[in-house]
């Protein structure tokens, strides 16, 4: 089969999950005997081959601006475009990655009369509180109608979704790894030197964006009370976002340069180096600091968690949405009640005071993510999605 992965809105080569996502699925996909066209945004328009993949970038293909009748005749020349790309690499089916969503490629496949699949990962019109805009909610509706199937990653994601379509018409897959590239065989011991940390301290990774809710300030706070309480503990935080600046400085008022260090956004090919010099990989989500999530429950299914898991290292989150499906509570790692902090910090002085539980949850975890969540299982429960449309 022939398919055209529509990404309009993923920055091709990004640091981040939807790249991740969008790249790993559609490789695991051409090794079922698929030919994977994959659109993304790029500074130019730009027709390549790169590791047996069709690539294509386009400028602005993702971005709408304020959603109106004549933002939807600017979607006209590029609708235009996708059938003349989809009629030369002889597309069999579109797949679809958006929020809204934009619609185009349901239409592109409507017009070519072949079959599309729609994924949806985020409650675009939920999560930016639009209740006034009649036209999003009549246009998201409408494509929702004109697919042929849509793809969500959790429960909670599917009940939101589920006022504009029938329930059946949605399919769950969440995200997933790559256990071969996330290894617990790969050394950390070239980060752990490079920041000095030594054999005996414990060294707690965070891996994201620096958003209020990935918990980046809670991480801060967890600092102060393990210097204080003199544990042999430091961090280490990858990743970059809005509160990056704000985070380094507070490293500094706190006096904690010794015991947190920003490691910055990194080439992914080297995500595995840094949660490989971990003795426990964190992920302290604080939904409070998000409204729609407070309203609408935990709808992600962080890549993050996977990746730790992968790794084989203990987790310490929290207990939200499917969190406790992707890390089981005392077997994967240690979670807490979403607005327990004080929870939380006796779960991680359990695993920092135990070195044979840490390996007891670091190998089931492995064991657990490599058996329920590859991108090779994965894209298999996509593959026989395309092929019973």
């Amino acid at each position: 089969m022939n398919i055209c992965y529509f990404a309009p809105n993923i920055l091709y080569q990004a640091p981040h999950a939807g790249y991740t996502h969008t790249i790993n699925l559609c490789k695991e996909l051409q090794k079922k005997g698929n030919k994977v066209l994959i659109i993304f945004q790029g500074e130019k328009y730009s027709e390549f081959k790169k590791d047996d993949f069709y690539i294509i970038t386009a400028p602005n293909w993702g971005h709408m601006g304020s959603f109106s009748i004549y933002s939807l005749l600017k979607l006209f020349p590029i609708l235009i475009k996708l059938v003349k790309i989809c009629k030369k690499y002889q597309i069999d089916l579109i797949h679809e990655r958006s929020g809204l969503p934009r619609g185009i490629g349901i239409i592109a496949a409507r017009i070519l009369k072949i079959k599309s699949v729609t994924e949806i990962n985020s409650p675009f019109i939920e999560e930016h509180e639009i209740k006034r805009d009649l036209l999003f909610r009549i246009w998201r509706k409408l494509m929702f109608q004109l697919t042929n199937l849509i793809i969500t990653q959790t429960p909670i994601l599917k009940k939101i979704l589920c006022k504009d379509i029938r329930a059946d018409k949605i399919q769950i897959i969440s995200n997933g790894v790559d256990p071969k590239l996330f290894t617990s065989t790969i050394s950390g011991e070239f980060i752990r030197d490079k920041y000095n940390i030594q054999k005996d301290t414990i060294l707690i990774v965070f891996v994201g964006a620096f958003h209020p809710w990935h918990g980046v300030k809670q991480i801060i706070t967890i600092a102060e009370i393990m210097k204080k309480e003199k544990m042999n503990v430091k961090f280490l935080m990858v990743g970059k976002g809005p509160l990056f600046s704000t985070i380094k400085d507070n490293i500094y008022k706190k006096n904690l340069n010794n015991d947190v260090f920003l490691a910055g956004a990194v080439n992914y090919s080297e995500i595995p180096k840094h949660i490989a010099s971990a003795d426990i990989a964190i992920a302290p989500f604080y939904i409070y600091d998000y409204k729609p999530m407070v309203k609408y429950g935990f709808w992600w299914c962080p890549v993050k968690l996977f990746e730790y898991l992968a790794m084989g290292k203990p987790i310490i989150s929290i207990s939200a949405g499917v969190i406790p499906k992707i890390v089981p509570h005392n077997q994967a790692g240690l979670l807490s009640p979403p607005n327990d902090f004080n929870q939380l910090i006796v779960n991680l002085k359990n695993l920092i005071h135990s070195k044979e539980l840490r390996q007891k949850m670091g190998t089931y975890g492995r064991e657990f993510v490599v058996k329920n969540f590859s991108w090779t299982s994965l894209a298999s429960e996509i593959n026989k999605i395309y092929t019973n449309l």
